[in-house]
This record gives C-alpha cells, structure tokens and sequence, in this order.
C-alpha cells in the first residue's frame, strides 16, 4: 500500500471541497481551533485490485491533544468502501465504535494519547466497467471546529471477465414446464484466450448447467454457459448461484477464478392472466366501451384447458358481454407449447350511467381445473371528468 502522491491528493480534495464545505456548516460549535486526531497518512493507494475481489486498508491516527474527541459521524462516498473505527491498545482491538444508526450520541470517543484506526473494507463487486482507476472518501466528523476530516482511498481496477447478463432472471414458468437461458463470460485482459478450461464447480439442484461454446479469435473471447430449468419445480420463486471456473486472463501463468452467477426461476400456476383486469379506462355513458384485451395462457403442456360460460356482478353487467377467442399456440423459451386465449369484455349500449367513482364489477369464468375452479377478474371505468364552467 502506498501513500498518495501530493498532486493526486489535491485532485482528490478538490473534488470533495464541496461535500465538505456543507458538513462543516453542521458542525457542533467548540473551542478547539483544530483537530487532536493526528493521522498517519490521509490518503492511501491500494495498487490494482482484480476485480470482483475486496482489500482492507487502514489510517492509522492518535490523540495528541489533551482532551477528548468525539467523533459524531463517519461515512463513504460510494458502497464500495465499508469503514469502521477502532481504538487500538498493544497493537489490539481495545474497542469498536457503532455505525451509523445503531445507538445514539457519539460513534466513539477517543481518549487523549490514545491511538486507533479507520479501518476500511474496499469491495470492488459494485464497481461497473472495465478497468480504471476509482477513488473512494470516508469522513469523519468530530465535536471540533476543525471542520470534517477527509481519507482517500486510490485504486486501479483490473477486471478479467464480465458476465453478461450478471444474474439470469428466467421467464414466468409453469411447474411442468423447461425453460433455457443463455450467459456469456467474456474475457477482458488483452491477450487474453477464450476460457477454454470453464468447469461447472455447482449449480443448485433446480438448475442443469454446461458450457456449451467457446469463442475465439474476436476482440472479447468469451465461453457461454447453457442454462436449463423444469421440468417438476415447486410453485415458488427459486434462487440460487451457479459457480463457474476457470481461466479468464492471458494464457500463461494466470490462476483459474471463480464466477458466480445469481439466477432465478419463478414457478407459477398453470394459468397466467394479463393483465389482472379489464380496463375500460375513461368512458361516456350511453356511449359504446370495450376494454382492452386480456390474455389468459394455459402452461401445461399435458392438459386441456376448458372455460365455462362467464357470469358478470357489477356496475352495467347486464349490458356487457365477454367475447374468448383462442389464439394460436404459443411457444415459449424451451420450446413448450402453451395455449393463449384472448378475452375482451365490451358493452355494444355502454354504461347508463357513470358516478364519480367510476364503474365496478367482477368477472367469473369456470375452468375444468381442480387447482382453479374458475378465473375471477375485477373490471372498472373512469368518468370522464366535467370541464370547468366559465
């Protein structure tokens, strides 16, 4: 670790003088013309982290004035850098101050001649694009007069790979259903080969995963990884991580890393409905209204979906009229056939009337289904409002 050099530190608080200018107004008022708190170094240059790796750096500091500093407030500038303080006795941890929002009065209260510690955890995970160099600030604010103390932290970011996408999100599926995804790891470093050595070290139980093509010779050389859901999952949404490794740097004398790749899967009924009503949106009354369309989809693949005659509630459902047309069969990802239909509820008369709150009403449509005797979807219009009188 390096300290930073004097023109990069003036870059830094340059760009931070505004941040700190609005802390110091918030000060509480006090005598002391300037901080106890004597640090070792303000600013600190990690190097190049890989990312998504994290590092630990510290500032070291000292009570060298004769009375008690109590640090109110201390915070970063991103979520990338997690501080914490510490007051050191023999090289040891002697106490830890609270973070922000877990007790109240000061953080920590930093005796005279005592000796502590910012102690800082970098991550780099959160960090988006390729390689750069990243700049984080932790604040400190004490009962002084000496304004906010400001600690720097510098870093090159070196990536190796990148996920694309960074978590798989499948498709609303039904429970018999298979469903693939597809995730491509793209190698970065220049020279870099394609990962040809990307194993499968786990992958939850819900989820099949292979790799299944390599591609080299173009700029990004990157292996995609086949991802297969279903069938014979629980009506639930499922999460879980499939861990890829391998070598995703130059060819000689890399070590092989660890990708993780969130994914979810989420597990519904047979029937899916949307929307979840019949929206006549803004009508006139004795004027003719239709709502707009509802697709209902039937998942399973080895049953027949049946629907009853509707029956109607509500505000005017004596004049509507629900009108269900098949659709032709749909193919969803996985090649699984499903059966669409397409239902429009409309009054050819319209509503007789339409009070401010508007119309309401329920629709029932019977199925042959044990789970789902039958589909229920709410309806509603709007008045059109009355224009002002002049």
């Amino acid at each position: 670790m390096r300290r930073l050099s004097p023109f990069l530190l003036a870059l830094a608080l340059a760009a931070a003088c505004d941040r700190a200018d609005s802390q110091a107004a918030t000060l509480p008022a006090g005598s002391k013309p300037a901080s106890a708190l004597v640090f070792e170094s303000i600013g600190n240059d990690l190097g190049t982290v890989v990312w998504p790796d994290g590092v630990d750096t510290n500032f070291k500091f000292k009570n060298r004035g004769s009375h008690i500093v109590k640090i109110i407030d201390y915070y970063a500038n991103c979520g990338c850098a997690n501080p914490r303080l510490r007051i050191l006795k023999d090289g040891k941890i002697a106490r830890e101050g609270h973070g922000r929002g877990e007790a109240t009065g000061p953080l920590l209260e930093v005796n005279p001649g005592e000796a502590g510690e910012l102690f800082v955890r970098f991550e780099t995970r959160g960090l988006s694009g390729e390689a750069k160099e990243h700049y984080s600030m932790v604040t400190l604010v004490t009962d002084e007069n000496a304004g906010p103390i400001g600690l720097f932290i510098k870093a090159a970011i070196e990536r190796k790979y990148e996920v694309v996408p960074a978590q798989v999100m499948f498709d609303s599926m039904g429970a018999k259903q298979t469903q693939t995804k597809g995730v491509k790891i793209y190698a970065l470093l220049p020279g870099a080969a394609a990962p040809f050595d990307a194993k499968i070290i786990s992958a939850p139980p819900f989820i099949r995963a292979e790799p299944f093509e390599y591609t080299v010779g173009q700029q990004r050389p990157y292996v995609e990884i086949g991802l297969l859901a279903g069938p014979g999952l629980k009506r639930e949404v499922l999460q879980g991580e499939v861990i890829v490794e391998g070598k995703f740097g130059r060819p000689k004398n890399d070590d092989a890393v660890r990708v993780t790749i969130p994914v979810f899967v989420p597990v519904v009924g047979d029937v899916q409905v949307k929307p979840a009503l019949f929206d006549f949106q803004v009508v006139d009354p004795g004027k003719p209204a239709k709502a707009a369309p509802v697709t209902l989809q039937f998942l399973d693949p080895d049953r027949t979906l049946k629907l009853g005659e509707a029956t109607i509630d509500g505000d005017g459902a004596a004049g509507l009229k629900l009108e269900c047309k098949q659709l032709p069969p749909s193919f969803d990802a996985g090649s699984n056939k499903s059966v669409l239909y397409s239902l429009v509820l409309s009054s050819a008369a319209g509503f007789e009337s339409v009070s401010a709150s508007g119309v309401h009403g329920l629709v029932r449509i019977p199925t042959n289904l044990d789970e789902m005797p039958e589909v229920r979807l709410t309806y509603r219009a709007l008045a059109r409002p009355v224009p002002p009188r002049k």
